[in-house]
């Protein structure tokens, strides 16, 4: 009688299995999901067997970022990735194999596990479970460091459980070995600690020896990040701390607790609860129907894995010149799933910073986007003309894009305050800043305060310079310009306070006078109305009325600083031209004008902090003194 039960157990375990491996991996070519994590974390491990140098971390955790820092989890899914795909040739679908392998073996081993210490039935429910999981299905079709929690979370309960009932000490450091190796490829295992309390108990839990044990075996486990953060300062710990101490640092994520709890909770239910069959069986119905109402969308439609594999076909066979991808279809614009693709076809384009330095730009995107007039920043900063247009299938096109010039420039911007503001009131500053530039046969653009028309000489100088000056209007409010507008100046503050020298200090009303009549004044001395305006901060109300009435062309203003001279600016291109919203200056947009900064920043160094000790860091003149620099340091930024 019980080998007849025993039969019937293999039976049902075997058509359990069959299509446990049919729903993931039929038609799997077109069910994987391969986007830009994947794409991403298989370059990053490929390139680091590639290098023959082992990385101390692994992927960044979140997107949320704090003073330009942010915090990695360790390196042991890169780890893993490696051997992974060197078995299968670096081929993804082979990748998501194997790993489906890893998850079936995984599986099997809890189940015959359980059906050991329990019962059979307890085991094929299990399994049954897991096999006709939707949730677990889908994830099945992409491979993610969240998924090796599973396997993990299987050894780590077997060597808690062994040490329960053996009291040999190897068994708690192989399961703390598990614990650190997990909470390396996703921190979600730090919940590992309630399971830990709950099987050691009241006897083991107070040992202090057990403790020992527990906290060498999680370094083990997770040696690579300690490594790093003993050379570094501890600086993925105090990032998170960081990130943490910030309100909103991230919405709650469902596998933040699937992956790592799943196993845990199974387990912790069967061996704890006492609770009659029916019941169980209603519970694992609810989680199964509750798992709908979690599923990630994580497929995009239109974009299959072979909608990929034949973009990354087309371009890796004209493979030539320097070249760069990007894409409108996924959330990742700079596309790390295309990136690796043509990497594994040894087509590599340039790197992520490099678009602007393009010969052709390949953009993937839905035939409802117009590419030409695309303002993200990998399309727009490479500022080409479409020469070929293929049809990857009928809601996703390929756009090959070349340059429409590959010529450099550099604009010089010269800011003229009246002499009362100038160290030597003389006309030698000036005449010196003149005389190289034309010496250089250089052009330039001269933006002229308001209270310098009141000065004869220097009007008479500015006059004299040759046709390759431009003159615009520097738009800092002074106690003149401001009375003589018939507009309340707080005399009380210092003259470069942002509340009185920025047209934004003041209301619209009196903010269209102080144009109007700087503008006026402009026109009367200079016979002309300008065609550039500028000033460290110019506020979108201003630069649409300027641009509307005036028909301004070119607006400077000062580029990202956080915290410096009182006040901020942060969020715009990183040292590019581009044409502003009406609605908010810093964010690109449908206006008639064109905003350059002033100041560029350094980017290895000014965009991590806040302060003129960090802000300085720029192409502002006199900046590169205060940071005890000399003229090569423009050399070097430029």
């Amino acid at each position: 009688m019980y080998l007849l039960v025993n039969k019937k157990y293999w039976i049902v375990g075997l058509l359990l299995l069959v299509c446990f491996l049919g729903l993931r991996l039929v038609n799997i070519d077109q069910n994987l999901v391969f986007l830009s994590d994947q794409g991403r974390h298989l370059l990053e491990a490929k390139q680091m067997v590639e290098n023959h140098k082992l990385q101390l971390l692994g992927p960044v955790v979140t997107s949320k970022s704090v003073e330009g820092r942010n915090f990695f989890i360790g390196a042991n899914y890169y780890y893993v990735l490696a051997i992974v795909g060197l078995i299968a040739a670096w081929d993804p679908v082979k990748i998501t194999l194997i790993f489906v392998l890893i998850d079936l073996i995984s599986w099997l081993f809890l189940c015959k596990w359980m059906a050991k210490k329990f019962s059979h039935k307890i085991g094929l429910i299990i399994f049954t479970f897991v096999t006709f999981s939707p949730y677990l299905i889908l994830h099945s079709r992409f491979f993610w460091n969240p998924h090796l929690l599973i396997p993990l979370s299987v050894m780590y309960l077997y060597f808690l459980d062994k040490f329960k009932i053996k009291h040999k000490m190897w068994y708690l450091l192989l399961a703390s070995i598990c614990w650190g190796f997990a909470t390396a490829c996703h921190y979600g295992a730090v919940f590992w600690v309630v399971p830990l309390v709950i099987i050691l108990g009241k006897k083991n839990i107070f040992k202090i020896k057990n403790w020992l044990i527990i906290v060498l075996g999680f370094v083990i486990g997770d040696l690579p990040f300690f490594v790093f953060e003993l050379r570094h300062n501890f600086y993925n710990i105090r990032t998170m701390l960081l990130v943490f101490a910030k309100p909103g640092s991230g919405g709650i994520m469902p596998h933040y607790f699937i992956f790592p709890m799943l196993v845990m909770g199974i387990y912790l239910f069967v061996k704890y609860i006492k609770i009659k069959k029916i019941y169980l069986f209603l519970l694992i119905g609810g989680l199964w129907l509750g798992q709908f109402y979690i599923l990630d969308k994580v497929e995009i439609d239109g974009w299959k894995y072979t909608d990929q594999l034949k973009v990354a076909n087309i371009i890796s066979k004209n493979c030539v010149g320097q070249f760069n991808v990007a894409s409108l279809v996924e959330g990742d614009t700079q596309t790390y799933s295309q990136r690796y693709l043509l990497n594994y076809f040894k087509c590599n384009p340039l790197g992520i910073t490099d678009y602007p330095n393009a010969k052709i730009l390949y953009v993937i995107a839905p035939r409802y986007r117009n590419v030409e007039n695309e303002l993200v920043w990998e399309v727009n900063s490479f500022g080409g003309k479409i020469v070929k247009k293929i049809e990857v299938n009928n809601k996703v096109f390929l756009y090959k894009l070349e340059k429409l010039t590959s010529e450099k420039y550099v604009t010089i911007v010269n800011p003229v305050r009246s002499r009362e503001l100038w160290k030597d009131d003389s006309l030698k500053p000036i005449e010196d800043q003149y005389t190289i530039i034309n010496k250089l046969g250089l052009k330039a653009t001269w933006l002229i305060q308001n209270d310098v028309l009141l000065d004869a000489k220097l009007v008479s100088k500015i006059k004299s310079f040759d046709n390759n000056q431009e003159l615009g209007i520097f738009l800092e409010v002074s106690k003149k310009l401001a009375l003589e507008s018939r507009v309340y100046f707080e005399e009380q503050q210092p003259w470069y306070d942002p509340r009185v020298v920025f047209l934004s200090g003041y209301d619209i009303a009196d903010r269209k006078k102080i144009i109007d009549k700087m503008i006026l004044d402009f026109k009367n001395t200079f016979g002309y109305l300008p065609k550039s305006a500028g000033a460290w901060w110019i506020d979108s109300w201003s630069q649409q009325y300027l641009e509307n009435k005036y028909n301004i062309k070119i607006v400077l203003i000062c580029s990202d600083q956080k915290t410096t001279d009182k006040y901020g600016i942060w969020g715009q291109w990183w040292g590019y031209p581009y044409i502003p919203s009406p609605d908010n200056i810093l964010s690109p947009g449908n206006s008639k004008s064109v905003v350059i900064q002033w100041a560029q920043r350094d980017l290895e160094k000014a965009y991590f902090g806040s302060g003129f000790k960090v802000s300085n860091y720029s192409l502002q003149a006199n900046d590169y003194l205060s940071q005890k620099l000399d003229i090569k340091y423009f050399e070097k930024l430029a």
